[in-house]
């Protein structure tokens, strides 16, 4: 489990910007919010820049 400041260390050290924004809503605002919860996930669990889903949910 990370805490906060090692995701703000992750956020200045490694940033990526893109969101990945799958058509998994209805609307634009839930593929949106969808896309900034796995980065944040990712952002926390220090796998933004890992391809490999098994990886990222490991």
């Amino acid at each position: 489990m990370s805490n906060i400041i090692n995701a703000i260390y992750n956020l200045v050290t490694d940033f990526v910007n893109d969101l990945n924004r799958e058509n998994h809503g209805l609307n634009r605002a839930n593929q949106m919010g969808e896309a900034l919860e796995e980065w944040v996930k990712d952002l926390f669990a220090n796998t933004l820049r890992t391809q490999n889903e098994q990886q990222r949910l490991a």
